[in-house]
């Protein structure tokens, strides 16, 4: 979904947007970035169902060149900005299922970016998250879209030759 305005709305903006127009249900929905490539399997979210009090749930990828820090580590299931112990941190790939009572409470046509609402709901241990394992992409530079480019040119001359 596209939202035209005046003023770039954020992620959490462009939801509560969609939400009071009806443009989205009051339901948990399947929010991915535009500007990711991957070959996960999206039906896999079809069903996943959040819990009474979950805000949603992450999926997260091992770091990339260009994150090597990581977002979010994940505890006993559960998103967190930092690791407990020896845990991991990783990067979110952009991909996730929302609730939206993530985002009750802001102000329709304001600005609301995603990061803060998350990092609040899991402080509250309302975040799930997941790593997945699956080629995956953020296609925010030309060199990063050249990369997805060429993974993709590689796997269709495979297909096309072991056809």
């Amino acid at each position: 979904m596209v939202s035209r305005g005046d003023e770039p709305l954020e992620t959490a903006g462009g939801i509560f947007q969609a939400l009071q127009s009806g443009k989205l249900r009051d339901e948990p929905f399947i929010l991915v970035n535009s500007d990711v490539w991957t070959t996960y399997d999206f039906a896999q979210l079809r069903d996943y169902t959040l819990g009474a009090d979950q805000r949603a749930h992450l999926l997260l990828i091992d770091n990339p060149e260009h994150n090597d820090g990581g977002d979010f580590a994940i505890n006993n299931g559960l998103a967190s900005e930092q690791p407990v112990g020896d845990a991991d941190k990783f990067t979110f790939a952009g991909i996730s299922v929302m609730s939206p009572t993530l985002v009750e409470g802001l102000v329709s046509g304001q600005p609301a970016a995603l990061a803060p609402l998350l990092k609040q709901a899991m402080i509250k241990f309302q975040i799930t998250a997941e790593v997945i394992t699956d080629n995956w992409i953020d296609v925010g530079t030309a060199e990063r879209l050249a990369q997805v480019n060429e993974f993709i040119e590689k796997t269709i001359s495979i297909i096309i030759k072991v056809e």
